[in-house]
Parts: C-alpha cells; structure tokens; sequence
C-alpha cells in the first residue's frame, strides 16, 4: 500500500504518483497553496534579521540544506544554536530564560527561547515545570533530542505539522492517528517537553539483533517553510540515541532533510557540521544594547564600555542577554565590575555553569585532564605548548570536536587555539581544586626558558622567535605572572624574550617597558639577567624618544656587560648607546665602530650588514655624503645576501634617504619602492618610513594632495603605537609637509591630511605604489598596487581568509584579485604566484 502523502501546505491529501515506476509526486494540492508556500518562504529569508549577527550563519546554513541532506549546528551553550535552526522557518525565539522559584533539574529541555534554554514557572506546591513554548503558525516545532532517555527505552517526542512522517521498524500501511497530538490552535500544542507524559509504544528494533532500539510507531508532522525538515535540538543530551534515530530517518526517507543543534557531531555519514563562534563586536553590542532597552527605553549607554563587557562575554548571545538586567540595575561599568567571565552570571539557577558541568561529565579522563591543565593558557596558543601540557593532537581534536576549543586563524597565517573563557574558568576551578595549577605553570615556565636563554646572549632575537614569542604573548605574560608571584628568576629570561620580541616588531611598547621594570627588583643577583633587562630597557626608551633616559640605561648595562665577556650582547648595547648619541644630537661613530669591530671578529654577516647601515645613516645625518656612500656600497649587498626582508628594507631605506640628499630623485623612489616591496605592508615599526619616503619625492613632483595622505597614515600608525621617527628623518618630513600644504588649497590640504589619517597601513601602501612612476616602470606594475599587496601575502603563505582580514576586506574581494592576478601572469597554482613574485621582487 503506498504511503500516506498530503500537501505540504493545508495537510490535505495528495492522490498517488500516476504510472508503474511512481513518478515524481505532488506536493501540494492546488497553486494557492503553492504560493502560500513560497511567501512562506520568502518570509523565513526575510525574517533572517531577526537574528542578530547571524545573518552570514544563517545563509551558510541554508546553502548547506541546499547540498546536503543532514546539518549538524555546533557550538558552547549559549552561542545560539536553537535560535539559529528556528529561523528557518521564520520565528526567532527572544525570550530570556527565567526561574521564579525550584530548583532546575540540568536534563529538562522544552522548546527553545532562542539559546536552547527552558522557560520555567512556579507551580502550587513549589516544583518547577516546563512552561509551554508557543510557536507561530508556519513554522517547525522542535523535536527534542533531550526527551529520547535510552537506547532500549525511547520515549515518544511528537511534533506536527503539513506532512506526516512514520517512524519505526515498519511505516507503511499505518493509518494517520485519528486525534493529532498537536492541536491546530498554537496556544493548545504540545510542547516537546509534554511529550513525555504522552503514552507510547513498545519500542520497535533498530537492527535485527535487537542491539539498538528505536521510536515506536508515532506521527511526525514536517514544515512546509523549506521542505521536508526536521530539526532535533539539544541532541548532546543523548549523541549516541541521536545519531541512530538520525540515520534511520534519512535511509528511510528520502526527502528529509535533518538540522541538529548540539554542542558536538553526530557522527552520521553525510553530515555537515556548521560550527558557531561568538558574535562580532558590533552585533554583539547591538544585542545587548537592544535587550537593555527592552528592560528600559530611555536608558543611554557608554558604547565603549559596551564593546568591553562583550569582549569579556566572548560575543556569546546567552551570556549577553543574561547580564542586560545588571547592565540595567548598575549600568554597563558596575556590570563589568568584578565579572570575568559568563561564568560569573546566574549562578543559581541553570546557568552556564550548570552547561558546562555536564560538559565535564561527558568527557572522558585524558580529555578531562587536558582540559584543566590548558586552561592556564589565556587568550590563543599552538600546538606546541598544547602538547607542553599533555594535550596531544587526538586530545585536542576531541575537544574542539566537544566546542570546548576553538580553533583560531592568525594574522600570520598560522592557525591557533584558544579556550572559550567561561569554560577556562570552569576548569581553572578544577583544576585548581585537583591541586594542578603549580604542576601545570611549571611545564609552561621551564618549556619556554629553553627556548629563549639560548638567544639572550644574541646581538638580535632571530626573527622567528620574534613572531613565536608575540603569537603566545599572553601564556607567556600568564606564566610570567605566575613566577613573579614566587619570586623566580626566570621570570626575568621570560620577560626579556617576550619584551624585546614586542619592540622588534614595534608593539606593545609601554607594556613592554612596564614589564621589564616590574622584572628588575627580582634579578639582583643576578648581573647576567640584570643586563639583558636594562638593554631591551634602553631599546624601549629609544623606541620612544627618550634618548638621555636611553644612553643613562645603556651605560649601565653596558659596564655590567663589559665584566660577563658576551660579545654579541656588548656589540647590541653599543649599537643602541651610538643610537641613542646620534639622536641627541651627538656625534656616535665611535661607538658605531666599536660595535662594528666587534661584529667582525663574530664574522656575522646579518649584524655587519645592520651595523654598517647604522654608520651610513650617522654620516649622512652629519651630512657626510661620501663616508654614508661608501660604507653603503659595503653594506647593501651584504643585507641583500644574508639579512631578512624586513631589515633589507631598513638598509634600502637608508640608500633612499642617501639619495634625496645627492637630489636623486629617481633613486631615492627606486629604493623606497623596492622597501616597500620586500617588507611585510602592515609592519607599523617600518613601513611609515617607507611611504613617507615616496611621498616626499611626490612633494618634489608637485602631488601634494597624495603626498599629504601618505605623511597623515604613517603619522596616525606611529601614534598608534606610541613610537616617534628618528629626529632627522623627522625632520626631513616636517619640511616636506610644509611644502605640500603650502602648495595647496587650506581646505584642499586639510581634507587630504584627514583622509590619510582614517587610511589603513596596508591601504596606504598601495596608494605609495600606485603614485610610484619606478613601480609602474617595472614589471611590477602589471599589477594593480592591492594586487601587488595580495601577491605579497600569498607569498608569505597566507590564506583569502586570512589576507581578508589583513587588509580589511571581504574573502570573495581577495578571491577576485587572485583571478585577475591568474589571468594578467598566466600562472594558476599559488606556488607558481609566489615563485614569480619572489623572482621580480628579487629582481627589481
């Protein structure tokens, strides 16, 4: 007998498919209910909105229904996986969830109020029952994985709606039930929480050794919004009974399509998993803004204390409607007082904390240790220290798996982890009470001491270290705070690494200097130690222009240095006290050139290259061309050979400088141009330099207006980072702008400042290229100059996803510039781009 089939629409019966081989059969009775079910439709996409900073989500999830039959929407409780599988069809569920009285038992589920949550209310004897969800008229109900108890004993969850749908061992020839479990009206249906009281069959067997059980006999009524669909929400509560109801469904019926919202995998042949992270900084401040006027209109809120309190929260939509009555009650500053995480909201009642007891349940021992011990690590870290503490790569795969760890792409093309900070605190306290926490920090603190103390003695930390070191700087100020508390030296080995990482990358300057001051009352004893810190010391006061304070440290670390026979270290401390001379106006070619003799009986070529380049610049701020000219000829072609790109860059900015003061204009862009190609375009320490170099030839040109935007970005990037340029150069460029801005219009030239001050680094860069008449001439300009720049990042190894990000763009935007790139070169693999790339930029 074939099986039952009705319009999607009204319910009302369908006649069966003409022909012997079935045919394609009907899905709606007439074409009025056709177009009701394609307005439905409509307003399902539409509603979209309604679910804040989810629309990309949202689409995502869509196409994926469109591709595949089974969706599995992943994420930590709260992030909002139920009010994103109930916008398809239409209603997004915004009610907060709210206890009145009871207790909460952590297994209770009903329909969702938009983050899986339960809606509760007092009864007469005091016990707590699910309050009933009313869902809106075309839309799904939920099946609640969370009423399914065991393998062998399911109890029977009933949802309706257009279509029936027979579960069992067997579906054909069972009749509709005669008195539907869901009654038309809204307000009459049948929660999935009630469903328990509902009697059932017995259980009917999955396999034919009766190993697995599935549901009894019973009517499922599926939406008509998007077809045939089906949403199992909570399915963490029982992965196991899910994923074995899940996979009966889909063998059984071929035009159902499956989302399932829990907190990891099914596991089912097919599935494809959408996994949720926190929402963006401003859709989450728009949620909480919104649900805080919800509580009261006229409240006015501070936005940058908004943006705080939801980067404390992680974005998640649970935690940020949770904390909207104390933002309320205290205002968003008390709010943030004292809570460092979601941990801190609702503790008495369920709760995040009750979440992710039962994550902790779930897991199984290696994980469970693994994840107490990472938990010392804030903010992202690798693989690496991951494995420091026992989590191995099956380890951390079941636990990203479990939405404990996120996996997080870097700026730099590397891919990081980082733990949700509510479930780090969770297991902090575990860890804490299982007394690991000292265990745990002294792995971290002797892994990293072996892999800075070798390169404290070192003229410069080698440039990998450098950017390792800045990826993990907060388990690395973590660990150092740990030691600090106990007085251990090696704090002071940690802090210097981490420091002069910072400040060779030109970040984080003031921390950095804060950091190495906190550090020095704990190394006394210690001159080894002492010396190193008051050397990145000096390095930050130059980096800030405070030049007696610089050469006051670096005397100090200097006579300390003098008496521990470390050359390479005693060259460093030189180099900085001649720097720290020429910048005060002093004449420093003694120091230069004791640096410099000591860098040669090391046979060093990278530091010769560095040290000849501090020399040249010397003799051309003293205005000795011919001395800056030859020791030059000696020192580029070493840096072309054996320094990195980013100090080559430093060396062709010098030449550049050289140049403009001989008036060869020519030359002075060619240099500039090739340091704006060889470094990294977002490197803020270097790369203002450069662009002002090109906009200064533009003033000689008479392109004042682009010449301003260039000096305005380089000028917002260094303030932006507290740096200063060096005092010549700066004044070099103070001249220039008075020479651009008197060349044009006050308002023209106002205009142009202010635009380059809101102008990205990496933007600025092209700009430079673009107004470069050498780099047009070159084979680089077959490239736009954000071609150029994409070309650049492919090269350094760097995904769309990550090149997005680095310049601000969309993916699909950095997709089309490799196309175009493709097409203009003639070369498809990223290797062959990154090969052409690194053979003209070596040769121009």
């Amino acid at each position: 007998m074939p099986p039952d089939l009705r319009c999607l629409t009204c319910g009302a019966p369908l006649p069966a498919p003409p022909g012997p081989a079935g045919g394609r059969r009907a899905r709606f009775c007439s074409g009025a209910c056709r177009q009701r079910a394609y307005r439905r439709r409509v307003r399902s996409r539409r509603a979209g909105a309604g679910c804040p900073g989810r629309a990309t989500e949202l689409t995502a999830l869509r196409r994926l229904l469109g591709h595949h039959r089974l969706v599995t929407i992943t994420g930590p409780g709260g992030i909002g996986k139920s009010r994103l599988a109930a916008e398809l069809g239409g209603a997004c569920w915004v009610n907060a969830s709210t206890v009145e009285g009871g207790s909460a038992e952590p297994g209770e589920r009903v329909a969702p109020d938009g983050h899986g949550s339960q809606a509760r209310a007092n009864t007469a004897g005091g016990a707590v029952e699910p309050r009933q969800s009313v869902v809106p008229d075309g839309s799904e109900h939920l099946l609640e994985a969370g009423t399914i108890h065991a393998p062998d004993n399911l109890e029977q969850p009933v949802v309706r709606n257009q279509s029936d749908l027979r579960l069992g061992a067997s579906t054909a020839g069972v009749a509709p039930d005669p008195e539907p479990a869901l009654a038309p009206d809204a307000s009459k249906r049948q929660s999935p929480a009630d469903a328990t009281d509902t009697p059932t069959h017995p259980a009917q067997p999955l396999a034919p050794d009766g190993s697995e059980r599935l549901l009894a006999p019973s009517t499922i009524r599926l939406p008509a919004d998007l077809g045939d669909l089906l949403v199992l929400d909570g399915c963490e509560e029982r992965p196991d009974v899910c994923a074995a109801l899940v996979a009966r469904l889909l063998r059984e019926h071929r035009n159902l399509r499956i989302v399932a919202t829990s907190r990891m995998a099914l596991g089912v042949e097919g599935e494809q998993v959408l996994p949720l992270r926190g929402l963006a900084p401003a859709d989450g401040a728009r949620l909480l803004v919104d649900r805080v006027q919800l509580l009261d209109p006229f409240l006015a809120v501070n936005q940058g204390e908004v943006a705080e309190l939801c980067r404390v929260l992680e974005g998640v939509p649970a935690a940020l409607e949770l904390v909207a009555p104390r933002v309320r009650l205290l205002g968003v500053a008390g709010a943030r007082q004292g809570l460092r995480t979601a941990l801190d909201l609702a503790p008495g009642r369920r709760s995040v904390r009750a979440d992710l007891e039962r994550d902790h349940r779930r897991l199984g021992e290696a994980e469970r240790e693994a994840w107490q011990r990472l938990s010392v690590l804030p903010g992202p870290f690798d693989a690496e220290l991951a494995a420091v503490l026992g989590a191995g790569p099956d380890v951390l795969e079941r636990l990203v798996a479990a939405s404990l760890l996120v996996p997080e792409p870097a700026a730099d093309g590397t891919t990081g982890l980082r733990l949700w900070a509510a479930g780090r605190a969770f297991a902090r306290e575990q860890l804490g009470a299982a007394g690991g926490t000292d265990a745990a920090f002294e792995r971290l603190a002797d892994h990293l001491e072996r892999e800075i103390e070798p390169h404290l003695t070192a003229f410069l930390v080698p440039d990998g270290l450098c950017r390792k070191l800045v990826a993990r700087a907060e388990p690395v100020h973590a660990t150092i705070g740990w030691l600090t508390e106990r007085g251990d030296a090696r704090l002071a080995t940690l802090t210097c690494g981490l420091a002069r990482s910072w400040l060779a990358l030109g970040r984080n300057v003031a921390e950095s200097e804060q950091l190495l001051r906190d550090a020095l009352p704990h190394v006394e004893d210690r001159p080894d130690l002492k010396a190193s810190l008051l050397a990145a010391l000096c390095k930050a006061a130059h980096r800030t222009g405070r030049y007696a304070e610089q050469l006051k440290l670096g005397e100090e670390a200097l006579t300390i240095e003098s008496a521990l026979d470390r050359k390479a270290r005693k060259a460093s401390i030189l180099d900085l006290l001649a720097a720290g001379l020429r910048a005060s106006g002093r004449r420093a070619d003694e120091r230069y050139r004791e640096a410099l003799t000591i860098a040669r009986e090391l046979a060093d070529p990278a530091v010769i290259s560095l040290l000849l380049n501090d020399l040249a610049w010397a003799a051309l701020e003293s205005g000795d061309l011919t001395t800056a000219r030859d020791v030059l000829a000696e020192g580029l072609p070493l840096a072309r050979a054996h320094a990195t790109p980013g100090r080559l860059a430093s060396v062709l900015h010098t030449a550049g400088a050289l140049a403009l003061a001989a008036h060869d204009h020519a030359t002075a862009e060619a240099r500039f141009v090739e340091a704006l190609l060889v470094t990294n375009p977002t490197d803020g320490l270097k790369v203002p330099y450069f662009t002002e170099g090109v906009a200064i030839v533009l003033t000689t040109r008479g392109e004042h207006e682009r010449a301003l935007g260039l000096f305005a970005c380089a000028d917002a990037v260094r303030r932006g980072l507290g740096a200063v340029a060096e005092p010549a150069w700066r004044h070099r460029v103070r001249q220039a702008t008075a020479a651009a801005t008197t060349g044009l219009d006050p308002r023209r030239a106002h205009a142009a400042t202010r635009a380059g001050a809101r102008v990205s680094l990496a933007a600025a860069v092209a700009h430079a290229l673009d107004a470069s008449a050498h780099f047009h001439a070159t084979g680089h300009g077959q490239l736009t100059p954000q071609e150029h720049t994409v070309a650049a990042l492919v090269t350094d190894g760097l995904t769309n996803q990550q090149i997005a990000r680095r310049l601000g763009i969309a993916p699909r935007t950095v997709a089309t510039h490799l196309e175009r790139i493709r097409a203009k070169l003639g070369v498809r693999p990223r290797s062959a781009l990154a090969a052409w790339f690194t053979r003209t930029t070596a040769d121009g």
